[in-house]
């Protein structure tokens, strides 16, 4: 059984693993019984780690936009292979929860056409925890909230999106047929804005100076009791022995002002490619872990996009998706590495974005080789917080890491990610031969970025939304890429 807990714009200080102040004991617990991953690395925003996870490519390979659900080709190309239809060959039962966020326009690019058995979550990016209202665009103030084929009808605005997903969660577990695999993709609406959480929560943390603070920590112990609750479950229907969990976060914790996560002590947050923002909180445990492996941590180079060849593999499935018109699968097994067999990664570079920031137009390479990190162009969140952010301070100057603190790399920053991991020390002009072979392979990479027509945001999907779904959000053209009948 495979369990990845995907958990929302968690910075790396905002679990007990790195922080004793927040309150998240079962996580720590976890993490401490399992194998720290600790050279993790994701996107530095929402839709293409996703992405990447699922279809086995790493994001300048299948997507690096954020797009609103009226784009009708957001998301993973449909053609790709994504891997719970893998696990799928293998015998797997799919269970998807919680945001998906990586296409909506038709079947074929929602959880339910993409090889999962059962879904219950939201499409989009983001929404509010209680009324599942999405907060605009041009469709206007719609709920998001999907089960299957269906859109949720009577299940929005009932409480608490956290503990529905939780139910479901814990509802799936229970009537699994323990003698089938199960994958079960728990991907939770926390800790993304809005900031959000019953009032239980948020007073676990009384003394604090920031109130945006207090909801996030808020926030992270609820994911904590949610995962406890799951966890459980799994032992008690005695499925533990045999459950691999995976546990990271989708991209570093949103620094900005209305974000109130910290990566401390590692530079920039959510939407940067410093640290902060790529290099993810993550480890794996449960019964499945070699008992000698226990509370060991690899600091062997592992991108997201690894998990679909790892997991197939284990599975016993070909993870090969060779399809034309797209780039093969890029995911690198890393198995050996993460139980201590192989002592070195078989990942040696990881190309982390086209572009600088948010731009979501290919400009550049930010890249990872070796001990060595190029970046190139107008970096974002381009700061360091400390260990009490956000503070009353900070609210009161207004002195966020946000996307508007901005350093120019121009033709590129050197840093040795290794011995200088907060990346304080820019070491271009020290080592321009290592800046220009770090260049050169960055503009070899920049001709293999993928980066297809996405369409324009369509508001015909607004008619279907109003007529054929009540209102709701969901899939709005056919696969053939017509309008859904409104019948």
């Amino acid at each position: 059984h495979v369990v990845y807990f995907l958990v929302d714009d968690l910075g790396h200080y905002n679990t007990q693993i790195t922080n004793p102040d927040v309150k998240t004991p079962h996580i720590a617990q976890l993490a401490s019984e399992g194998i720290m991953l600790d050279r993790f690395y994701v996107y530095k925003y929402c839709s293409p780690t996703r992405s990447s996870l699922m279809s086995g490519r790493l994001p300048i390979h299948v997507n690096e936009q954020n797009l609103a659900n009226t784009y009708p080709y957001a998301g993973i190309p449909p053609q790709m292979t994504t891997l719970p239809a893998k696990l799928k060959k293998a015998g797997y039962s799919s269970y998807a929860i919680g945001k998906w966020h990586l296409g909506t326009s038709s079947f074929s690019r929602i959880p339910i056409g993409r090889g999962f058995d059962e879904h219950l979550g939201y499409l989009g990016g983001s929404e509010d925890h209680y009324t599942e209202k999405t907060g605009g665009g041009d469709c206007g103030d719609h709920p998001d909230l999907w089960k299957n084929e269906l859109p949720a009808i009577g299940m929005n605005n009932t409480g608490y999106a956290g503990y529905m997903y939780n139910k479901k969660a814990l509802d799936l577990i229970t009537s699994h047929d323990k003698s089938k695999p199960m994958f079960l993709y728990m991907a939770f609406q926390n800790c993304h804005n809005p900031l959000e959480v019953p009032d239980k929560y948020k007073d676990m943390y009384p003394g604090l100076d920031n109130e945006n603070r207090q909801k996030y920590m808020g926030m992270s112990s609820f994911v904590d009791e949610a995962i406890n609750n799951i966890t459980t479950l799994l032992k008690q229907k005695k499925m533990w022995d045999n459950t691999l969990i995976i546990f990271s976060t989708d991209n570093g914790g949103p620094t900005y002002k209305g974000g109130a996560a910290n990566n401390y002590p590692l530079k920039g947050g959510k939407h940067s490619d410093w640290e902060g923002g790529v290099r993810g909180i993550a480890f794996v445990a449960g019964g499945f872990i070699p008992s000698d492996k226990k509370g060991s941590s690899t600091d062997g180079y592992i991108h997201v996009c690894d998990w679909y060849s790892t997991l197939c593999n284990l599975a016993g499935v070909d993870p090969k998706d060779v399809v034309p018109g797209v780039p093969d699968i890029d995911s690198l097994d890393v198995w050996s590495l993460i139980t201590g067999k192989n002592k070195t990664s078989p990942r040696t570079e990881i190309p982390l974005a086209s572009f600088p920031g948010r731009n979501q137009q290919p400009q550049a390479i930010q890249l990872i080789k070796g001990n060595y990190k190029l970046l190139q162009g107008d970096q974002w969140c381009s700061g360091w917080t400390g260990m009490s952010y956000p503070n009353a301070t900070t609210a009161k100057r207004g002195d966020y890491v946000g996307d508007d603190k901005r350093y120019d790399c121009g033709d590129g920053c050197l840093f040795d990610i290794i011995n200088d991991p907060t990346e304080h020390h820019d070491l271009s002009s020290e080592q321009p031969d290592i800046l220009n072979a770090m260049k050169s392979r960055a503009a070899e990479i920049f001709e293999t970025v993928y980066n297809p027509n996405r369409g324009k945001s369509a508001k015909e999907a607004c008619e279907v939304i109003k007529e054929k779904w009540s209102g709701f959000w969901g899939p709005w053209l056919t696969d053939n890429s017509t309008m859904i009948s409104m019948t």
